[in-house]
């Protein structure tokens, strides 16, 4: 009886610690960039709903002061809504559909219709690393006189001082 108990202990144990990422969260993020001249600086708010055991729904809303005058700040969100099936106990495969609207001060507004598959993975404990790559197709005007196509891969990580605070990059 008190190996079975050992046993039953040490499972629960290792399920804690190969737990696959979560997809219910809310977050604050500090954006900063440097890129020589320009120095962009602002904030996003970014949240997450999962459902079903399967499925997740999204929205970001992001404001940006790029630093190279003001006629080129930014603001505008996302929303998406996506699949995210687990293909071991800590990894899941993830694919979005998503919609982004943005508002800059110069005049140009573009909406964009996206794809996005990706991949996020707890490698231990307290540690996420990710890959995604987003495909848009958007426009910036009304009659689509300004079309674009646009392509993003991105990798991250995520280290979890705890169960409610982070750290991404």
């Amino acid at each position: 009886m008190k190996k079975l108990i050992i046993a039953m202990a040490a499972f629960g144990l290792s399920s804690v610690a190969m737990a696959g990422p979560s997809w219910t969260y809310a977050e604050l993020d500090a954006v900063f960039q440097d890129d020589g001249d320009d120095k962009a600086k602002g904030y996003e708010i970014a949240g997450s709903l999962a459902f079903g055991g399967l499925f997740h729904v999204n929205a970001e809303y992001a404001d940006i002061d790029d630093g190279a005058g003001a006629d080129n700040d930014l603001d505008g969100y996302r929303i998406a809504a996506g699949i995210h099936p687990a293909v071991t106990d800590s990894t899941d495969l993830y694919a979005e559909l998503g919609y982004t609207s943005l508002s800059a001060d110069s005049g140009q507004d573009p909406d964009a219709m996206d794809l996005t598959f990706g991949v996020r993975s707890m490698i231990t404990d307290s540690v996420e690393l990710g890959a995604q790559m987003r495909l848009a197709n958007g426009s910036t005007d009304a009659g689509g006189a300004d079309d674009f196509q646009d392509s993003e891969i991105s990798l991250s990580g995520q280290y979890f001082f705890t169960d409610a605070l982070a750290f991404r990059a």
